[in-house]
């Protein structure tokens, strides 16, 4: 026999039990056989997703199907996991289903749902489907980001290390690109996806990540994680590669610069200017003979190859001696010439550039009698000139001296005067320096013919 201490809690733990859970309809009945109870139809709730896991920041989807005595509606009930209450949404019906979105979920929540009737009874608020959990993942995603470019090696320009967490760059063809990155969370997998689909594979350590690849186009990428969960990166940001570009070279004929006249046995001097961005690997002398010596009419192209700094330089003038003595031109003939440069581009190949074409006239006997006979004709005619302007002067200066012998004084008039017949006198000078000069150029032409 069980004592009274022992029995009576027991029964009236019994009697609550039976009066608060949904214990089977006729254990009811037996135990309070004066109440009439309604049984509860039969209802399911087939609902999607049920538990679940979402990446955080995304919208959760719920859809049920519901089966069971005629309802007015579906109701969602939800509540993140630290409340105690739940929030409440009302279903829309699509079809055979109700449908409710949530969106932006960040944090570890649960939900159920709820048939809704019309007329409410005992067993309306039990129409309700279980409770299901969802799990919030956090994706992985890049916390820091540090990037080194490494021009190549002909630029001779010196690494560059972007501001922390750029990842644009502007590079020249053949840099090579080297990324040290941090994920905010452990990964198992990481790959740097170009926009032309191709992909690279990373090294990844825990958290860290490091690639290197070279780049030679215009170009976009981003970074693509997966944590150990197989979660993948949200939205990655693209960056973007913009190919810098490599300049053409320059180069100049600074002298002579123009069309020149010299005897075939002459020589010239060529001044030859260049420029680039980064330096050179070639400077040729281009020429062309044609002409009525021996009835030619050469059309090839002939090419002199001709030295330039050996050391990487983006600017030179170089000089370089022609004598003609040596080539196969005579009287009348011409040479048509021009000098070419490359840069020292390994990458897409060096690239040319071209000076102005210039012609080198060889003149005929009768030219240079010619001209030596005109140029003396002038020399003579300046010479007359210079005669005459020199009596004037002497008569000019004759009269000053008179002047100063009758009078010592001399006013400002007569110093200007005194002033301006000492320049002329220095101007007539010059002036038959240069007619020597010329007569000296006239004979030398000559005598480079050994017509003298």
């Amino acid at each position: 026999v069980f004592p009274l201490t022992i029995i009576v809690p027991l029964l009236l733990g019994s009697i609550f039990l039976i009066a608060t859970f949904d214990i089977p309809l006729a254990l009811k009945r037996i135990c309070y056989p004066d109440k009439e109870f309604a049984e509860t139809p039969a209802f399911t709730f087939n609902t999607w997703p049920g538990n679940t896991r979402i990446i955080m920041g995304q919208s959760l989807d719920i859809r049920t199907q519901y089966q069971g005595p005629s309802n007015s509606g579906c109701i969602l009930l939800y509540r993140n996991r630290e409340e105690s209450s739940f929030q409440q949404s009302a279903m829309q019906l699509a079809g055979n289903f109700y449908k409710a979105i949530l969106p932006n979920i960040r944090r570890p929540m649960e939900y159920r749902i709820k048939s809704t009737f019309t007329q409410r009874n005992e067993w309306s608020e039990k129409v309700i489907s279980g409770l299901y959990q969802v799990q919030v993942l956090t994706p992985p995603s890049l916390s820091e980001l540090s990037i080194t470019i490494t021009p190549p090696a002909y630029t001779a320009l010196p690494r560059q290390f972007l501001e922390e967490n750029t990842g644009d760059m502007l590079v020249y063809p053949g840099s090579l690109v080297t990324i040290n990155a941090k994920s905010n969370k452990i990964i198992k997998d990481a790959r740097v996806v170009f926009a032309d689909s191709s992909a690279l594979e990373a090294r990844i350590r825990e958290d860290k990540i490091y690639v290197q690849f070279p780049v030679d186009k215009t170009n976009s990428y981003h970074i693509d994680l997966i944590d150990q969960d197989s979660v993948n990166s949200q939205n990655p940001i693209q960056y973007f590669i913009t190919m810098l570009e490599d300049l053409y070279p320059t180069v100049n004929l600074i002298e002579p610069g123009m069309d020149v006249e010299i005897p075939a046995d002459g020589a010239i001097t060529l001044l030859i200017e260049g420029r680039d961005d980064f330096g050179f690997s070639d400077l040729k002398l281009n020429y062309q003979v044609t002409g009525k010596s021996n009835l030619r009419q050469d059309s090839s192209w002939h090419v002199v190859q001709l030295a330039f700094p050996a050391q990487v330089v983006t600017y030179f003038q170089q000089n370089y001696l022609w004598n003609f003595a040596v080539l196969d031109v005579g009287f009348e003939d011409a040479i048509k010439y021009y000098v070419e440069v490359r840069d020292n581009d390994p990458i897409r190949g060096p690239k040319p550039a071209r000076s102005n074409e210039y012609f080198i006239h060889f003149p005929s006997l009768e030219t240079l009698f010619n001209d030596f006979a005109e140029k003396q004709s002038t020399n003579i005619e300046e010479t007359e000139q210079v005669a005459d302007e020199s009596d004037e002067l002497k008569k000019k200066l004759e009269e000053i001296n008179r002047e100063l012998k009758r009078d010592k004084n001399i006013d400002w008039e007569r110093k200007q005067e005194i002033e301006s017949s000492l320049q002329k006198q220095k101007e007539i000078q010059q002036k038959l320096e240069q007619i020597q000069q010329n007569l000296a150029e006239a004979l030398q032409k000559l005598e480079n013919v050994q017509l003298l």
